[in-house]
């Protein structure tokens, strides 16, 4: 006999009723205490999947009450015979961690000024990057309310476990949504800016490699988040920045690397420099990778240390983008037009002196790149002439 069946909705819903009675009745972990030995509490696991509900209310109560004192009776259980023993105990274990993490975050909290020595994974990592201050404790607590486990992974140096939880935590808000009808119909919500903290961190860690298609989905899904509100103002938009950095900067391959820049140009990071320099020394750099490369250092580069880098691509006669004709006009694009016109931005010179006629700037400052062709090539003759005769009268850089 089905001791317990219940739907299989109900069964979702059984481990946050319980943690939600957990939550209502005690918020702290359970003490160091004597639990006696492995058979005692080996036999209130066993005494989960009981006929009687009463023994197995009872069981239940004396497991939530040991805490993780229990973890390895329940731990265990989930390798039982008995389906009832495999389900309960796994809500129980479950249950067991959230209870234990809430009330180690609630004492790191409670600890302001560090005396009580209460710590949290990953904390002295991150207080080395980002500092003890008020706004990175606040930061990092909100990390952990929503993704304790993944930093926990990233603690233990569990690469497999924490790249598994970040694409499964990513998983959530990329999985095309399913219409239903009112009242379960709900809108999709973007990531809270403490999930977002806590991918970013976690995948500028050196054991935590993300592809070319996570990294897309990422950057998606940082643009839709209260995240990229807080880089742009704020008292967390600094430790925003230096999260972001310390990933953008982290080493990549070359997609992955041109994917960075054009994240760091969105949220206006000054990251974009070190990314284009990178992309404009890599031989194998695709022509869109170069064109994007040299606005970003034309836009953060000074003429002194970085003009050489955007000199070292006047000759490059690459298609970088290639318009529709236009009133029967075609115009291809080559990276050494987008190398001028950013070598012209970057040195304070007047872009449409040079032919530039149609120059856009798009958000942040940042050249549109599909501005920046000649429809003939005598115009780009002559704006190549225009360069060596305002170079020869400057001591400008030599490559």
């Amino acid at each position: 006999m089905n001791r317990f069946a219940p739907h299989p909705l109900l069964r979702r819903l059984i481990p946050a009723v319980i943690v939600l009675g957990l939550n209502a009745t005690a918020l702290t972990a359970a003490e160091p205490i004597d639990v006696g030995d492995r058979q005692r509490t080996m036999k209130l696991v066993q005494q989960l999947g009981s006929p009687s509900f009463d023994e197995r209310d009872r069981a239940a109560a004396e497991l939530r009450r040991l805490g993780l004192a229990a973890r390895p009776a329940l731990e265990q259980g989930l390798r039982d015979v008995d389906v009832e023993i495999r389900f309960r105990s796994g809500v129980l274990l479950k249950c067991a961690v959230v209870v234990d993490r809430n009330a180690r975050i609630d004492r790191f909290v409670a600890d302001v000024d560090g005396s009580e020595s209460a710590e949290l994974p990953c904390w002295n990592d991150f207080r080395e990057h980002y500092g003890d201050n008020r706004t990175a404790r606040e930061v990092f607590v909100e990390m952990h309310r929503t993704e304790g486990e993944l930093l926990e992974a990233i603690s233990a140096h569990d690469a497999a476990t924490a790249s598994r939880l970040l694409l499964k935590g990513m998983a959530r808000f990329t999985k095309p949504t399913i219409v239903v009808e009112p009242p379960l119909a709900a809108e999709r919500v973007p990531p809270s800016f403490g999930v977002v903290a806590a991918w970013v961190y976690s995948a500028s860690q050196p054991e935590v490699d993300l592809d070319e298609r996570i990294t897309t989905q990422l950057h998606a899904l940082l643009a839709a988040s209260p995240f990229r509100a807080s880089a742009a103002t704020g008292h967390r938009a600094d430790l925003c920045h230096m999260l972001l950095d310390r990933w953008l900067l982290k080493e990549s391959s070359r997609v992955v690397r041109y994917q960075k820049l054009l994240l760091a140009r969105d949220f206006n990071s000054e990251s974009a420099l070190d990314l284009g320099g990178q992309i404009l020394q890599d031989a194998d750099a695709t022509p869109a990778m170069l064109r994007d490369a040299l606005v970003a250092v034309g836009y953060y580069g000074d003429p002194e240390r970085h003009l050489p880098w955007l000199v070292a691509h006047f000759d490059n006669e690459q298609v970088c983008y290639d318009l529709l004709p236009l009133r029967g006009r075609r115009t291809a694009i080559e990276v050494r037009d987008v190398a001028l016109a950013a070598a012209v931005r970057m040195t304070g010179q007047t872009l449409q002196l040079y032919g530039f006629h149609s120059a856009a700037w798009g958000a942040g400052g940042y050249l549109e790149h599909h501005s920046l062709g000649f429809h003939v090539a005598s115009q780009r003759d002559t704006a190549r002439k225009k360069w060596e005769q305002w170079s020869a009268s400057r001591a400008t850089p030599k490559l």
